[in-house]
């Protein structure tokens, strides 16, 4: 029997509207939605190759995460992306279900973004287990904010100082700005390491030098990615000129504690090496202490110089905040701190229970808006790249079935660029981290990761922004800051341990009076 017109309408709309309500349970349900969103996201990242690139940069993981609207995304190869609370979930090893993924010693990692780790494997940063846990608790005071390890800051503090004085003109200049943090940051790993009197030599910074150099070429080559991805003979050259260095910390520590000295004056590489109160040595060999050495210097300096040079460059930029942390810093800060390394005028060096050491770390404490352009700085320029988890048993996160041995990752910058989590995430607004009148830090946000999460977070926290404070108050007592646009300093921002501007910081420092 023919239909009528509007019968033939009333029943296109009817089993329209069934699709419709189909795909909108397919979508809902959770086992469903993942089917669906997988089928659906997978059809991008259909070039592993392609996404081997992809992936170093901060940009193209923020992306992924925006164009699939998910916090938990997997790709072409595999990998799992997470941000968000699926990310805090991954990094606190939520339920003991994510651990943190060894490497492949034999150099067969996949998608390798620090090709340090697994050159020196075997260290504090990447042991699993009681291993771990015992090096840990051997170096934990090494990493707060102590009349000790304050001692240890001081004669890179009076390097810079030296630095700057030796580079003051009457005229202003365009310094990398980068450069002068991450040579005095270096100067204070040293110290930190193996003690003031191993002291970082201009022979120490051409290798380190050269050691950026080298991988900031790698990662900075888009071509042959997958080559990229493999530990060649020219890293392994370059990594072993470095750990040349680590073993003369390690021979220095040895001979300073032969000479009796303690080993809490001898930094992280004392508290390893020094013996127990049993009369027996800690079973850290000479290789895995000078590994340790190099892995320090390296995570110490620059990442905190990569986030520090872009922060003192936002802060060039604005008069009004570079006026405002000037005072706050210069306003209570000791002034025999401005005099270290001066000579005559820098009081004689400070013991470790020292009462001009607990003044400083009592000015370090008292540093609210300074401490939050440093949050802010860290956030909007996180250094870390990719921090990975393992899942080591089958389990779901976010509706996301996850089979065990899948890696996860999280890309810092990809969570600080979260907008549910960070209302107007590009700018830059140490207001954030402020109480409401500003007049002192609030608590820290759950989505503020820059030293990740979790049993396995960076212990370096305290100590970074303890340095960020020092250095940028020699730096602003010297300079006011300046942005620059000159020629020459054309920043290329690449992921290598690190994100790091290639092309430096460039800022117009002119001295004050």
């Amino acid at each position: 029997q023919a239909q009528t017109p509007e019968v033939l309408v009333s029943m296109l709309l009817a089993l329209l509207g069934f699709i419709l309500g189909a795909l909108l349970v397919l979508i809902l349900y959770g086992p469903l939605r993942s089917t669906l969103r997988r089928l659906l996201c997978f059809q991008v990242d259909t070039n592993p190759r392609a996404w081997d690139v992809a992936q170093r940069q901060h940009e193209a993981v923020i992306d992924l995460h925006e164009r699939h609207q998910s916090a938990v995304v997997r790709t072409a190869s595999d990998v799992v992306w997470v941000r968000g609370a699926a990310a805090r979930q991954v990094l606190s090893g939520a339920r003991g279900v994510f651990c943190e993924c060894q490497w492949d010693v034999k150099g067969r990692v996949a998608a390798v973004s620090n090709l340090v780790q697994p050159m020196y494997y075997h260290t504090l940063f990447n042991m699993v287990g009681s291993e771990w846990k015992a090096r840990r608790k051997l170096v934990s005071n090494m990493f707060s904010v102590r009349p000790g390890t304050v001692r240890l800051l001081l004669g890179a503090c009076a390097s810079l100082r030296a630095q700057l004085a030796a580079t003051l003109t009457d005229a202003a200049q365009v310094l990398d700005l980068t450069d002068v943090v991450h040579e005095s940051m270096q100067a204070m790993m040293f110290a930190l390491c193996a003690g003031n009197r191993f002291t970082m030599t201009p022979e120490h910074v051409a290798v380190h030098r050269k050691l950026v150099v080298h991988f900031v070429k790698r990662y900075s080559t888009v071509a042959g990615a997958g080559d990229n991805q493999q530990i060649r003979a020219d890293d392994l050259a370059v990594m072993e000129s470095a750990l040349d260095i680590g073993r003369e910390a390690v021979a220095h520590v040895r001979a300073r504690l032969a000479a009796g000295e303690s080993g809490d004056q001898l930094g992280l590489l004392g508290a390893l090496l020094a013996p127990r109160g049993d009369g027996a040595s800690c079973a850290v060999d000479d290789r895995e202490a000078a590994e340790t050495f190099v892995n320090f210097v390296i995570a110490g300096a620059e990442s905190p110089a990569a986030a520090l040079g872009r922060t003192l460059a936002e802060v060039a930029a604005r008069p009004q905040m570079q006026e405002r942390m000037r005072l706050e810093l210069l306003g209570e800060v000791p002034s025999w701190f401005l005099s270290v390394g001066g000579g005559a005028a820098a009081p004689a060096e400070p013991d470790e229970q020292s009462a001009p050491l607990e003044q400083l770390i009592a000015w370090m404490r008292n540093l609210p808006y300074s401490t939050a352009v440093f949050r802010e700085g860290l956030r909007r320029y996180s250094p870390a790249t990719v921090v990975r988890r393992m899942a080591h048993e089958d389990t779901t996160l976010d509706g996301e079935p996850i089979a065990a041995g899948t890696q996860m990752c999280v890309c810092i910058a990809a969570a600080h660029a979260d907008q549910a989590e960070w209302p107007d995430a590009s700018a830059f607004q140490p207001e954030r981290f402020l109480s409401t009148d500003g007049s002192k830090l609030s608590a820290l946000p759950v989505g503020y990761l820059p030293f990740s999460r979790g049993p396995r977070a960076c212990p370096g926290a305290a100590l970074t922004y303890a340095i960020s404070q020092l250095l940028t108050t020699l730096l602003l007592n010297h300079y006011r800051l300046e942005s620059t646009t000159e020629s020459g300093f054309a920043g290329q921002r690449v992921a290598k341990f690190v994100t790091w501007h290639s092309g430096g910081t460039p800022v117009r420092c002119t001295p004050r009076q």
